[in-house]
């Protein structure tokens, strides 16, 4: 059922929210890096390259993506599934690493990066749980 306020703001606001708290993933990543990390910023601008800013570009899309998807299939489709994927991913990789020692501020970007780089998985899982769910709900509602 579509309430009064879905139809005056239909795809803005849902968009607008997911894709804030996707993008804040990596921001957080890069403050705490520079904060807690001590990353050294001169050294990272002396080896950027259109490489590695086009790697980050697409690590940060995927990071955004990872999250903000999920987030929009809830607040457009009262999707659940999704959600509970991010949720599995978010504890198995924190679970990872602290079980692995790499939750260390010196070693927790490679655990990022193996992170972001399955995200095309995490993708597959929701768009498949959550058409699942989104079929079930549809049997169910129909058959009453």
């Amino acid at each position: 059922m579509v309430t009064a306020d879905e139809r005056r703001y239909p795809l803005r606001r849902d968009s607008l929210v997911a894709t804030a708290l996707g993008a804040s993933v990596p921001v957080a990543y890069l403050a705490g890096g520079l904060a807690s990390g001590l990353w050294n910023v001169a050294a990272f601008r002396a080896s950027l390259s259109a490489e590695v800013v086009a790697s980050l570009v697409v690590a940060a899309a995927l990071a955004d993506a990872t999250v903000a998807v999920p987030v929009a299939a809830y607040l457009r489709l009262r999707l659940v599934a999704p959600l509970c994927v991010l949720g599995v991913v978010a504890v198995g990789w924190v679970g990872l690493g602290a079980a692995t020692g790499l939750l260390r501020t010196d070693a927790v970007f490679g655990l990022g990066l193996y992170a972001v780089g399955l995200s095309p998985l995490y993708l597959a899982a929701y768009v498949v749980l959550g058409a699942g769910e989104h079929a079930v709900r549809g049997r169910v509602s129909g058959s009453s």
